[in-house]
């Protein structure tokens, strides 16, 4: 029950930032906000598939495809939002190596649970992220704030999925659940943080 209500709380929160940022893209007719708003509806719609399992039959997804092809869209959605204001100010790459480095080395980790060719995809869209969103948090500037939410959102992924394969995720007393939200608000704190930086 516990799992429902999160992914309700999750799909609502994902549809709210979908029609806020494409909202923005209509009047705006801005690139950068058209990624936005469709990275959240990849996310929405994946979030959806799996309420609507958990609804229906009771149990977590035992096939994750359609649900992982929703989020990997908004992670490489999100990543292109990156690499377009990436080209307005020069950045060195520095420590954020760390980033995709990190995200090989838990792909090896999560071979014993997973599809080895899904595991490589969400590796690279993640090391992509990672390695964006840190490298903007490094150099600083007036988009700081995005890299921040994007850096965060991130962190709160890999926390997420690690904490799956060690703690059941129906009940309080797990982190599982409270990774969850707190990966949804940071998703959810990227659409303030772009308003910012495309009004900065």
């Amino acid at each position: 029950m516990i799992e429902i209500i999160n992914n309700c709380i999750q799909f609502l929160a994902w549809a709210v930032c979908f029609i806020i940022s494409g909202t923005f893209t209509v009047r705006r007719r801005s690139r950068g906000w058209a990624m936005l708003s469709f990275g959240y509806l990849c996310i929405a719609l994946g979030t959806l598939y799996w309420l609507l399992y958990l609804i229906i039959l009771g149990e977590t997804p035992h096939v994750f495809y359609i649900s992982e092809t929703g989020w990997n869209a908004a992670y490489l959605f999100l990543c292109l939002l990156l690499m377009r204001l990436s080209r307005s100010g020069s950045t060195s790459a520095g420590m954020a190596w760390i980033a995709p480095l990190f995200t090989i080395g838990s792909c090896l980790f999560f071979f014993q649970w997973g599809d080895y060719l899904l595991n490589v995809l969400e590796a690279v869209l993640m090391g992509w992220l990672g390695y964006l969103s840190l490298r903007g948090v490094l150099s600083g500037g007036r988009h700081r704030p995005l890299y921040i939410a994007c850096f965060a959102f991130f962190c709160f992924e890999y926390a997420l999925w690690y904490s799956s394969c060690f703690f059941p995720s129906d009940t309080l007393a797990s982190p599982y659940p409270w990774l969850d939200l707190m990966l949804t608000a940071s998703g959810v704190m990227i659409l303030p943080a772009y308003k910012k930086a495309v009004n900065a």
